[in-house]
């Protein structure tokens, strides 16, 4: 799976880091909690988030 995915269509597993991206245009790393979105920090998200994606796979050459 790549790329962003809608949250109308699809939502992460629970408590699973992603990158998230907010109706306002913000993108930052935040989990869902299985009734909120959060932060990595656990603060709970107050913009609309609208898509979300899984982070990339590190570089070969970084494992």
């Amino acid at each position: 799976m790549s790329g962003w995915l809608s949250v109308e269509e699809q939502m992460p597993d629970s408590d699973t880091d992603v990158i998230v991206a907010a109706e306002d245009g913000h993108v930052e790393a935040g989990f869902h909690d299985g009734r909120v979105w959060r932060w990595l920090n656990a603060c709970r998200v107050e913009a609309d988030i609208t898509h979300w994606m899984p982070f990339p796979n590190p570089p070969e050459d970084a494992r």
